[in-house]
Formats: structure tokens, C-alpha cells, sequence
């Protein structure tokens, strides 16, 4: 039987080329998955990637991260891949799913994994930014 996974990768970037190795970085990841045998969604690939929704809408993006998270509740787990860093959107999941005691694995295909450590999580306020931020691309 597969167990059902979300997956978490960054999206967002400054150039589209950076976007673009982002993606296929996520598509490796969703390999992966399947490999375990895990049934993985990756909201970012379907909302955004897809053309379905506006990344650099900000409503949009909202709906997209809403979109993501109701899968949560029949998801076994949330998979983070890290080889490309911790976007603020996949810290804001990780602080949400540490709050809620919900359980994640932290992944890499290319090399270790990257934990966060502490002055990488983010601060309420940034958390609140992260959801609000009317440009996601910028770096932390």
C-alpha cells in the first residue's frame, strides 16, 4: 500500500531559470517518493507550476498554500526536499506542522539533508510575512 505524502520543495525563485531547475529539482523529488512508495502531491507543481494559479498574485498564492494544506489531514506525513535550501513558504509548513505535532522527514537526493537550526526558523512576524509577502521570490 502507498502512503500518502506532501511534498515540500522550494518554488519561488529570481529568474525563471531558477524556477525552472526548482521544479525539475521537485519532479526528481516526486521520483523519489514513488520510489518509497509514496503516493506524494506537491501543491506547487500542480497550482503554480501548472498555470492554475498566480505565484506572484498574492491572493493567489494564498489559495495555492490553503489548496496544499487541506490535503494535510489525509496525508501520512510531509516530505521536505532540501538540496536547493528552505524557502520561507517550506518554513512556515514546518513551524505549522511543529506546532501541530505533525509528523515530516527531512530529505536530499544530492547530498544531506539540511536541517533547520534554530536562527533559521522564522519569527512570528516572518512567519506572518511568509504568508502575506507580495514578492515570495526574494531569499531569506
Amino acid at each position: 500500500m502507498l502512503k500518502r505524502v506532501i511534498l515540500e520543495s522550494p518554488y519561488a525563485g529570481n529568474t525563471p531559470e531558477e524556477i525552472r531547475a526548482n521544479v525539475e529539482y521537485a519532479k526528481r523529488a516526486m521520483r523519489d517518493c514513488i520510489a518509497r512508495r509514496e503516493a506524494a502531491i506537491a501543491s506547487h507543481l500542480i497550482w503554480a507550476d501548472g498555470g492554475i494559479l498566480d505565484e506572484f498574485n498574492v491572493y493567489e498564492r494564498m489559495v495555492g498554500i490553503e489548496c496544499g494544506n487541506a490535503w494535510r489531514q489525509v496525508a501520512e506525513y510531509t516530505v521536505f526536499y532540501t538540496d536547493r535550501g528552505w524557502s520561507n513558504g517550506m518554513l512556515a509548513c514546518l513551524a505549522q506542522l511543529d506546532i501541530g505535532h505533525l509528523p515530516y522527514e527531512v530529505r536530499a537526493l544530492d547530498s544531506a539533508p539540511q536541517v533547520p537550526n534554530a536562527t533559521t526558523f522564522l519569527s512570528p512576524e516572518k512567519l506572518n510575512a511568509a504568508h502575506n509577502d507580495d514578492s515570495p521570490h526574494s531569499p531569506l
